[in-house]
């Protein structure tokens, strides 16, 4: 686990907080000239070379001369905040993301005429490149005042439904003599996947989404584009005229799929959406105190998870979010339901960043379960600055996990 700042002075614990944070800008990992994450295809880099190599990379676990493969640097969440907020390169990396935003529209209008406007945005992954536009309709971060965002994680004829028939039907409502070519014309389909494992969007968007819009007499090139990493399964399968967009600025891949946030798949939808990239990007730069605060939960939830025997350690921790953040109701299929809320994304995050290893790590959880022993859960309520309401159910959860918790 990550080392808690030590809790005698605000002070210390910022300069600690500050130490461990500098650990992934080491010159080995960091080009400080350029702000990028160093591309292992071009300077070696072994286990051996620093203690979070074997944390922060792909690297082999065959010894300590096992080297970094390309692209294996997975370090984004920490590199990329920096790079987008520097006043140079910060400001050319928005204006691309402009442009790309931009072309999409300028394609519909182009294609159908001047009055042409996107109205829909289908956006076909999985995992977090999917839980995080959900996380930031809920907590409002997007909204869909002009743009309805719509999400497809699974390969589900039920979802693909109610997905093109909530388009079809909110454009005929507009206007009464749409036929469903008139309904498509607004809507354009993003596929993201990073890995050699996500055949979903790629099987969305061949069988499902693509052959409606051909059907309709619609282009491929106009309405679908894949928003991935060189060489990966969706780049290969979905090759032109699906039109590609890089995954990250500068074009480099150091992203996994739960660090989406901080790439193009998270700051062109806020683009389209009509959000501020720029602004988001600000808030991603952590000060010394937020990183002080997360070190202190991990710690907290790995001594939780490590402080007692095996067959009594605590099962779960109930992650609570603020009421405002929770989110619609989703379709995934026949006669089922999904809550799409923030906590969802933490809760892939988490798991997906620390592994899924039974009797080791706690489960999370997003509502209280009911142990018959409260000492087997705990709460982690999240408070936001300038949210009024509480999370839902805190005392319920407190007094549920036998007063353990952490707000």
């Amino acid at each position: 686990p990550p080392p808690t700042p030590p809790s005698s002075s605000a002070n210390a614990m910022s300069s600690d907080a500050s130490a461990w944070l500098e650990n992934f800008f080491d010159p080995l990992f960091f080009d400080a000239a350029t702000k990028l994450t160093r591309d292992p295809a071009a300077c070696v880099i072994r286990r051996r070379d620093h203690k979070l190599v074997r944390i922060v990379s792909l690297a082999p676990d065959e010894g300590d001369d096992a080297a970094v493969p390309p692209k294996g640097l997975i370090l984004a969440p920490f590199h990329l905040p920096r790079l987008l907020n520097d006043p140079v390169s910060g400001a050319g990396c928005m204006a691309r993301v402009e442009k790309l935003a931009a072309n999409i529209e300028r394609v519909l209008r182009e294609t159908y005429g001047p009055e042409t406007r996107l109205r829909h945005l289908v956006w076909a992954g999985m995992g977090g490149s999917i839980e995080d536009k959900y996380a930031a309709l809920a907590s409002s971060l997007m909204r869909e005042d002009e743009v309805r965002l719509w999400g497809v994680d699974d390969v589900n004829r039920d979802t693909i439904s109610h997905v093109l028939q909530g388009i079809i039907l909110a454009e005929q409502a507009r206007l009464p003599s749409s036929g469903v070519k008139e309904a498509l014309q607004g809507t354009v389909v993003v596929a993201q996947a990073l890995g050699m494992t996500s055949v979903e969007p790629v099987f969305n968007v061949q069988k499902a989404f693509a052959p409606v819009f051909t059907a309709a007499g619609l282009q491929v090139a106009t309405h679908f584009y894949k928003v991935t990493i060189p060489g990966s399964l969706l780049d290969q399968a979905l090759a032109s005229p699906v039109v590609s967009i890089p995954h990250q600025p500068e074009g480099q891949s150091s992203c996994a799929g739960r660090h989406d946030y901080v790439s193009h798949g998270m700051l062109l939808p806020l683009r389209l959406l009509g959000a501020s990239p720029a602004a988001y990007a600000a808030s991603l730069a952590l000060s010394d105190g937020e990183v002080s605060a997360a070190l202190g939960v991990a710690d907290w939830l790995h001594q939780i998870g490590a402080s007692r025997p095996v067959g009594d350690r605590c099962e779960a921790v109930c992650l609570l979010l603020p009421e405002e953040w929770r989110g619609r109701w989703e379709v995934v299929g026949a006669g089922r339901e999904e809550w799409r809320d923030a906590s969802l994304w933490f809760k892939q995050h988490i798991e997906e960043s620390l592994g899924k290893t039974p009797e080791r790590l706690l489960k999370v959880v997003t509502t209280l379960e009911g142990p018959t022993d409260p000492s087997r859960q705990v709460a982690l309520v999240v408070r936001a600055p300038g949210l009024s309401v509480s999370p839902r159910d805190s005392g319920a959860a407190m007094a549920a996990a036998g007063g353990q918790g952490r707000t």
